[in-house]
């Protein structure tokens, strides 16, 4: 599935992300599409579906989910904690699927923002 913000484009796949970032870099389509295979099938299910409700909560936003700042990865946490309701061993799930996801991209440093370990520790008290 895909959507597009002006122009261009936004994969919303893990596994489209992951593959198209490393084409970019010039890998074969073989070699990226074993690269964002790397997991256990039952990792990438509970990967791609963390995914999806990352990258369609940011097309709701109008946000590029290639490309969030550290404040978007605070509001989509916090909207995880106080509208979805969910517990912080699975928030903090949501860390491991971006930063592996973006990873791959230039905005992996994003998901390493002090403020959002931070804001973790805050959620726990």
């Amino acid at each position: 599935m895909q959507t597009s913000r002006g122009s261009r484009h936004v994969p919303l796949t893990r596994l489209a992300v992951i593959r198209q970032s490393l084409q970019k870099k010039r890998f074969s389509f073989r070699a990226s599409t074993l690269v964002a295979s790397a997991r256990r099938k039952s990792t990438r299910a509970v990967y791609d579906a963390r995914w999806k409700l990352f990258s369609n909560w940011c097309v709701r936003g109008k946000i590029d989910p290639l490309n969030p700042s550290a404040r978007h990865i605070a509001d989509f946490r916090i909207y995880l904690f106080d509208d979805k309701k969910l517990f912080l061993r699975s928030i903090k799930g949501y860390r491991s699927v971006l930063s592996h996801t973006l990873a791959f991209r230039k905005s992996s440093q994003v998901c390493a923002d002090p403020a959002i370990s931070e804001l973790i520790r805050a959620m726990e008290l």
